[in-house]
């Protein structure tokens, strides 16, 4: 907001200047005096603040790693300890839901 605020009131304050003091200068030679000093967007960013930004990603992503390497240690514990407890064995697929056999007829016709 402030720089929208400088750039609006920049050009109406020296052309105010100029006509008090009665200078003139070139159009040509007051932008490129202005943009040589600034950066504006074609300047390169300063790397600090993207550096310590990156740090402080990669120090998050370590440790949100480290908490998953700890949860996953504990569901394998407890995996481990409920198959010994209860003589299971390492299946992958749950064998809930068989599906079922629509080929057959109904028991009370198979009697007949």
């Amino acid at each position: 907001m402030e720089s929208v605020l400088k750039k609006s009131l920049l050009a109406p304050v020296k052309t105010l200047k100029f006509c008090v003091s009665g200078e003139k200068t070139k159009h040509g030679a007051r932008r490129g005096s202005r943009r040589q000093g600034s950066k504006g967007r074609s300047g390169k960013p300063d790397p600090r603040p993207l550096r310590s930004y990156q740090t402080e990603l990669e120090r998050e992503r370590k440790l949100r790693e480290a908490m998953n390497a700890q949860k996953n240690a504990e569901r394998a514990a407890m995996r481990a300890h409920f198959r010994r407890k209860y003589q299971l064995t390492k299946v992958t697929t749950h064998r809930t839901h068989q599906p079922m056999n629509t080929n057959k007829e109904p028991h009370s016709q198979q009697e007949s």
